[in-house]
């Protein structure tokens, strides 16, 4: 019987450490709010614990050759099934750019990030090349055989005259220096080609939610906001675009996300990365509380909508 309640009490002391694991890695984007999880932090973190701690996290299943590389591969899984699943492509976009461009042969998905919106156009684009600012994006972003990642600015490219047939910028096009991004466009778009941009609005869930949401997130993060993101709120209304537009319904995006998926999708907001480093993360610890208690369960999954802006306008 006492070796039974110690077996057990080592049990529950290795789960708790896990569990210590795991709070150790989510806490990384708030630490570091620029940084992605990537597998090396999830080995940093697992090397501080013994190999059964280790294997209690995987149900008990055995390490091979009692090393965690295994293990690593398979947290990491888990943290990435725990991120939002935003598609920087809406499928009501996909279909009007699939509708208006004639020709389906090379895409550049300009300031790709994690490649969201690039995956999506290889589906009926011939070749994509997308191209990000940051090493540390294109290093993680999805893989494809027909996308080509680059880091190249938006405003200066190494792409051949008049290439694309399609351009496209999914919420990023607020940040550019207009005064040399459009020539570059021109320069690279094939004359009849199609430049596309899009961004999102607020989410809206339930009133009960979206009011936790405003009064604890929206009005603590309101002046981190970059001006910039006006222009997104506005419907890209105040951007002079050098193209001839073409009329696009309005669009609205639904995603199915639980409330980790929910609050990790918030978390990349530049507002809340700026606020959690200028006066820490505590105001969102705050908010996680109030929301666990009016979402129920953290892993019932609830309907999330946003209105899309796109442009779309032809060479």
């Amino acid at each position: 019987m006492l070796r039974q309640r110690k077996v057990t009490k080592r049990k529950a002391t290795r789960r708790v450490r896990v569990s210590c694991a795991f709070q150790k890695i989510h806490a990384i984007p708030l630490r570091h709010p620029c940084r992605i999880v990537t597998k090396t932090d999830v080995l940093s973190v697992l090397r501080k614990f013994s190999s059964n701690a280790r294997r209690t996290c995987m149900g008990g299943a055995k390490i091979k050759n009692e090393k965690f590389y295994d293990l690593t591969r398979f947290i990491f899984r888990k943290i990435r099934s725990l991120r939002p699943s935003t598609p920087s492509l809406p499928a009501g976009a996909l279909y009007i750019l699939e509708s208006c461009v004639e020709h389906k042969d090379k895409v550049w998905d300009c300031a790709t990030g994690s490649g969201q919106a690039a995956v999506a156009l290889a589906e009926i684009f011939n070749g994509v090349q997308a191209t990000d600012l940051s090493e540390q994006q294109i290093a993680h972003a999805l893989r494809k055989d027909n996308i080509h990642y680059s880091v190249q600015s938006a405003e200066q490219t190494t792409f051949p005259d008049n290439y694309f047939d399609l351009i496209t910028v999914a919420q990023a096009i607020h940040w550019f220096d207009y005064e040399k991004f459009w020539p570059e466009v021109k320069r690279v778009l094939k004359p009849g080609g199609v430049f596309a941009a899009w961004g999102y609005d607020w989410c809206r869930i339930r009133a009960d939610i979206d009011e936790v949401i405003s009064d604890y997130i929206l009005k603590v993060i309101e002046p981190f906001w970059a001006p910039q993101n006006q222009l997104v709120w506005n419907g890209y209304k105040d951007i002079d675009f050098p193209f001839r537009k073409i009329p696009a319904p309005k669009i609205e995006m639904k995603q199915h996300w639980n409330l980790t998926q929910l609050l990790n999708y918030i978390n990349t907001w530049s507002a809340t990365r700026l606020c959690i480093k200028s006066i820490g993360p505590e105001f969102f610890e705050v908010a996680t509380d109030k929301l666990k208690s009016v979402w129920g369960d953290m892993e019932i999954i609830k309907e999330v909508k946003m209105d899309v802006h796109i442009y779309v306008g032809r060479n």
